[in-house]
């Protein structure tokens, strides 16, 4: 039954792997939902039940699933701090992930300039909607960002007075299966933009933080630019 689908050239276990993925994409499983057991699956498409157990292996190691002894296999909650952190490095003093508040939000959208085109690798004449924020560290303002999303994926998201969930919340929102981002880091002069929504005065140092957050299929979804002045806080990379 798999190897008759489109990428047939594929690995059997990857086409397992693909069906899987889609199948929680497309909301059969939701986040939190039990999959069917491997000898189910396997007796489904009618492959081994080895085959199934390393597509699930694949989709574990991507983050969307989580294998529990002797319980079974379930999708993952992409929203939870424990997922959503692999995109925000910035720790408090005492080496914990901050998942303060946000407060702004304010929101736009148009057509992609070059440099949005070219982080997103969007045609031209795409659309785009465009979020700035200020996240807070108790009712400190910390970081300010400049949050650059294909429309496409987040339709009718301009229409909201403000946006303040984080992508990982608005990617299962909108059924986006996250995978890696890259993310560059330099010092920068705080902007004028920066300036005010962080409290501070124009042309004091920052750190700069450019991402790019992509699905798991490899469409970029996120380009961030943010502005953090830090006092206690520190950007963190953790090594798995």
């Amino acid at each position: 039954m798999v190897a008759d689908q489109k990428f047939s050239m594929r690995p059997l276990y990857l086409q397992v792997r693909d069906l899987v993925l889609g199948r929680i994409t497309n909301g059969t499983w939701k986040p939190g939902a039990m999959l069917p057991a491997e000898v189910d699956l396997a007796r489904e498409l009618g492959i081994s039940s080895g085959t199934v157990r390393k597509a699930l292996d694949a989709l574990e190691a991507e983050h969307v699933v989580s294998r529990r002894q002797g319980k079974g296999t379930f999708v993952n909650d992409s929203s939870t701090q424990a997922l959503a952190g692999r995109y925000d490095n910035i720790r408090d003093r005492d080496g914990r992930p901050i998942a303060g508040p946000s407060r702004g939000g304010e929101v736009s959208s148009g057509p992609a300039n070059r440099a949005e085109r070219e982080r997103l690798q969007l045609p031209e004449g795409e659309e785009v909607v465009r979020i700035r924020r200020v996240q807070l560290q108790g009712d400190r303002p910390f970081m300010y960002e400049e949050v650059v999303l294909p429309a496409q994926y987040f339709p009718q998201l301009d229409e909201r007075a403000q946006v303040l969930q984080r992508l990982a919340d608005l990617a299962q929102e909108f059924g986006l299966v996250l995978g890696r981002g890259s993310e560059s880091v330099s010092v920068a002069i705080a902007g004028e933009a920066a300036a005010g929504g962080l409290g501070i005065a124009k042309g004091t140092p920052v750190l700069r933080l450019d991402r790019v957050v992509r699905t798991i299929d490899g469409r970029a979804v996120e380009w961030r630019v943010a502005s953090c002045h830090l006092q206690d806080e520190s950007y963190v990379i953790e090594f798995d």
